[in-house]
Order: structure tokens, then C-alpha cells, then sequence
């Protein structure tokens, strides 16, 4: 891969430096359309008051996140995820 990506750099190719948000945001976007995701991000976000982080995720109810819009499958992947980075 670094190989691809030293041969194929594009200035315009840009990396997130908050690894747990983006995978939040890419399990919420998961099997649902882009407008679906949008809104039950933002509703994730406010539930986490705009600071998506670990101890954040891990404090906040599964009912909580149920009523963001979240599927019990992507509570628990979110939550699970938001374990392992505490217990890094």
C-alpha cells in the first residue's frame, strides 16, 4: 500500500486524524442511505455533545443511543469499539 500510495500521491488525498470518530461515523453509515446517516449522526453527535470519543461512547445508555437511531447491532459495535480504545 505505501507503494501505491507513493506512486499515485495526490495532494489532495487527506487523512482523519481521529481514528475512533471515523469508525463511529463508518459504522452508523453502514447498509442505510447517505441522508439516513447524516441524521442519526447528527442525533450521535448531540447525544455525545459534540465530543465523540471513547469515554464519552462508553458513558452514554444503550437506550440513548437507541433513540439516536442506532440499530442494537451498531450499539454494540460502537460500544465494543469504545471498550477496546479504553482498554488499549
Amino acid at each position: 500500500m505505501k507503494k501505491l500510495i507513493k506512486n499515485y500521491s495526490d495532494k489532495n488525498l487527506t487523512t482523519r486524524k481521529n481514528v475512533f470518530f471515523s469508525l463511529c461515523k463508518s459504522i452508523i453509515g453502514q447498509q442505510i442511505s447517505v441522508a439516513a446517516a447524516n441524521s442519526v449522526f447528527s442525533k450521535f453527535n448531540l447525544a455525545c455533545k459534540a465530543k465523540i470519543n471513547p469515554k464519552v461512547v462508553n458513558l452514554i445508555s444503550t437506550s440513548k443511543l437507541k433513540k439516536c437511531g442506532l440499530s442494537r447491532q451498531k450499539v454494540k459495535g460502537i460500544k465494543e469499539l469504545a471498550k477496546k480504545y479504553l482498554n488499549k
